[in-house]
């Protein structure tokens, strides 16, 4: 299992670009520099009408595939 923690921050009118193109993926920067790309549809759960805002923590399985994602903290 690999685990990846970054930071986010996004309004909601941002998010809601991402959610409804069709480049529905949100691009981050892992805490090492590494490059990562989650699907949209996989923060919604932490949306509000602020936006998103956080650490969160990304694990995912020897194949790559997403097992969680979580809210570290609600503030950066």
């Amino acid at each position: 299992m690999q685990e990846y923690s970054f930071l986010l921050k996004i309004t909601y009118l941002q998010f809601m670009s991402f959610y409804e193109q069709q480049a529905q993926y949100v691009h981050v920067k892992n805490e090492q520099g590494q490059d990562l790309y989650i699907h949209a549809r996989h923060f919604i759960p932490f949306l509000t009408y602020s936006g998103i805002e956080g650490r969160f923590l990304i694990r995912l399985d020897s194949q790559g595939k997403m097992l969680s994602l979580s809210q570290v903290n609600g503030c950066m």
